[in-house]
């Protein structure tokens, strides 16, 4: 992520969504987002990159046993690091259920909304009883 920060700062938003989006991870979600990286300050998002990446936050997962609330994981079909890591943490957490969303990527949000609500909904109930 360091490497990515770097080419943000040095290189501009053109130069660093070229590479970001020719990654296979995103390939599930290529399109036409120019006005939404229009917006984007190329300092500002490498700031995010470095602070909130995956390599800079704490390693939780040997707590995860401790969690005893309902809870749904997932993951996009086609994003295998995260189907791995979504396996991990159900293994892990007592009252956790696995959904691997077929057809869909990294960006579940962005791609498969509905099923992501739908499981927001799934675990709201769940908490209640």
């Amino acid at each position: 992520d360091r490497a990515w920060a770097r080419c943000l700062r040095e290189e501009g938003l053109d130069a660093f969504f070229a590479r970001w989006d020719a990654q296979p991870l995103f390939a599930s979600r290529r399109g036409d987002r120019r006005a939404l990286r229009a917006a984007h300050d190329a300092q500002e998002l490498a700031l995010a990159m470095e602070t909130f990446s995956q390599g800079a936050m704490p390693d939780h997962r040997p707590r995860l046993g401790d969690l005893t609330m309902p809870a749904i994981v997932m993951a996009g079909a086609r994003d295998a690091k995260f189907v791995a890591l979504a396996r991990e943490v159900v293994t892990a957490m007592p009252r956790a259920r696995l959904d691997i969303v077929p057809d869909a990527g990294h960006d579940l949000l962005s791609e498969r909304p509905h099923e992501v609500a739908r499981a927001l909904d799934q675990i709201q109930e769940a908490s209640r009883a």
